[in-house]
């Protein structure tokens, strides 16, 4: 058996999170399997629906405190429509573990760390529950108003690799600040998560650094790719428009009009369909490429300062190429939008590039986002 420092988590979480609390224990296997087993480290996560006993108390949310509260140092609390059932001191079960790890943070020197994430997907408007959203939405002032900055997310994988790479930051940090006993954990025990590919287990911190620069690079030849299919689809269809407006002052009639539209519409739909066949290649690229720079960064020796300012120059090199490209795209989203409404054709054409734009608008955003995680996660080299 090997010693190692145990750190607990609690997962706080309301049912319709349930695959983010799944990804948790995905994600700190695979700490524990990598950079845990460098650093002399476990995670251990703690969740009320398997870790808690049966019990009395004045309500079940008082049993799951009693036995939970004080006995981690870390709290990943993850919401997204619902704020959980309400119990007798505050507006859900998960709202109160959340406020009781945050006040016990800032009168115990930082411990526990709390961690919440909060998932923007859009809702499907049957299950909207306007009371729920509402306290959610009284929780996020709170979080604001004492000081507790949460992160958001859109998907699961956007979310993983966020939380890789924010929990490996935390978990380095722990590992080196706190004097905690060391225990004996026998690895040979069935890991907690389904084990991935053996050739994942294989890769190490220069085989994710190798995937990352490829997948950057790849995707950034994809938005020089949407940079200059925009730029062409803008010059046809300034000169559709330039065509229309000659004719009109020349008397154009109804059908020689329609002719016109009829083409530009055509222009739009044929850049719709290219850009969403690119959109889905750019999401892959960006997840692959954010995947391995955040087990990259998991498994980065924490003095290894010539990789940690490689990271960087990586990524605010990628922010700037994604800010321009977003920039370009958002103009002309904002030029569509403005186009007049001419036939039925090219009204559906209209909505269907503008659907597009938008679509790639928030894939970059998604892409930011994450950027600036990377960001926070490693500090800049200190001069």
């Amino acid at each position: 058996m090997d010693q190692v420092r145990l750190i607990k988590l609690f997962s706080c979480f309301p049912s319709d999170v349930s695959q983010e609390a799944k990804l948790l224990d995905t994600v700190t296997d695979r700490l524990n399997r990598t950079a845990g087993q460098d650093l002399g480290y476990r995670l251990e996560v703690l969740r009320w629906d398997r870790d808690v006993v049966a019990g009395v108390g004045g309500d079940v949310q008082e049993v799951i405190n009693r036995q939970l509260n004080g006995k981690f140092e870390i709290l990943v609390a993850t919401f997204w429509a619902r704020a959980g059932t309400p119990t007798p001191r505050g507006d859900s079960g998960s709202i109160e573990e959340v406020k009781a790890a945050v006040v016990e943070h800032k009168s115990g020197g930082g411990i526990p760390l709390v961690m919440v994430y909060m998932k923007t997907l859009p809702l499907d408007p049957t299950r909207i529950d306007a009371e729920q959203l509402s306290v959610l939405q009284r929780f996020k002032d709170w979080l604001g108003e004492n000081g507790v900055l949460y992160k958001s997310f859109k998907d699961p994988a956007e979310f993983e690799n966020l939380l890789l790479i924010e929990l490996s930051t935390a978990v380095r940090t722990f590992v080196t600040s706190l004097s905690k006993e060391l225990v004996e954990v026998d690895e040979s025990r069935p890991d907690s998560s389904p084990p991935e590919e053996i050739d994942q287990d294989e890769l190490g911190f220069l085989d994710y650094m190798d995937i990352q620069e490829a997948a950057f690079a790849d995707l950034t030849d994809l938005m020089e790719e949407q940079a200059a299919s925009l730029n062409q689809m803008t010059e046809r269809t300034q000169a559709n428009r330039m065509e229309l407006s000659n004719l009109n002052d020349s008397g154009i009639k109804p059908p020689e009009l329609r002719r016109i539209i009829k083409r530009g519409a055509e222009i739009w739909d044929a850049y719709s369909e290219d850009a969403e066949k690119r959109i889905s290649k750019l999401e892959l690229a960006a997840n692959e490429g954010f995947s391995a720079m955040a087990r990259a960064i998991a498994l980065n020796p924490g003095n290894d300062q010539e990789s940690r300012q490689a990271f960087r120059v990586d990524i605010l090199a990628l922010i700037e190429t994604i800010k321009e490209a977003a920039h370009s795209v958002e103009e002309m989203k904002s030029t569509m939008e403005q186009f007049p409404r001419m036939t039925v054709e090219s009204n559906r054409s209209k909505k269907k590039l503008v659907a597009v734009l938008q679509k790639n608008i928030e894939h970059y955003q998604r892409v930011l986002r994450l950027a600036n995680a990377v960001l926070e996660a490693i500090p800049p080299n200190e001069t």
